[in-house]
């Protein structure tokens, strides 16, 4: 498999599993959503906002915008107003990925930290950090959700996307 090809996979994979969250998360009440953790942004509320940032920086950078707005919790009046960015974000991101070409990969990307100084990433670096983000702060989010008593929990992992589970005996 070519580079283009798993960058293309890690990326369909994250909008997947976020996917899985959001689902997950509709249950929820708003005392749930702001309930707070010390594992990840402090709350599952916080924590897709954080995740949604991340791919909308992320996004912004590799579309020449390295200095975008950070999207905020206050950006958001409840759930399904993210859910419905997140759609949107998520239509951005697969005309991008179709667009994407291997030796794409080999330029740098320009970003902006949240301290405003600017850094440089190959790109093939930067899709990498965006889905291995994605999948860190999945697994923060699904621990809060166990710990809100969530079931039944996403199932997250990679492989639940490439050969669903349960599976039939042979």
């Amino acid at each position: 498999m070519e580079a283009i090809q798993i960058v293309r996979r890690l990326h369909q994979y994250r909008a997947w599993c976020n996917h899985q969250l959001l689902q997950a998360c509709r249950p929820l009440s708003a005392e749930q959503l702001h309930a707070p953790f010390e594992i990840g942004q402090g709350s599952v509320w916080r924590s897709l906002v954080h995740l949604l940032a991340a791919d909308s920086l992320w996004l912004d950078a590799f579309e020449g915008r390295p200095d975008s707005p950070v999207p905020c919790e206050a950006d958001f009046k409840d759930l399904q107003e993210l859910a419905e960015r997140w759609a949107d974000l998520d239509r951005r991101w697969l005309d991008a990925l179709a667009r994407l070409d291997g030796s794409d990969l080999e330029r740098p990307v320009l970003r902006a930290d949240l301290r405003n100084q600017r850094f440089t990433l190959d790109r093939v670096d930067a899709h990498l950090q965006v889905c291995t983000h994605a999948a860190y702060t999945a697994a923060q989010l699904v621990n809060m959700l166990r710990r809100l008593g969530v079931a039944p929990l996403p199932n997250c992992m990679l492989v639940a996307i490439v050969a669903p589970f349960p599976h039939e005996p042979p």
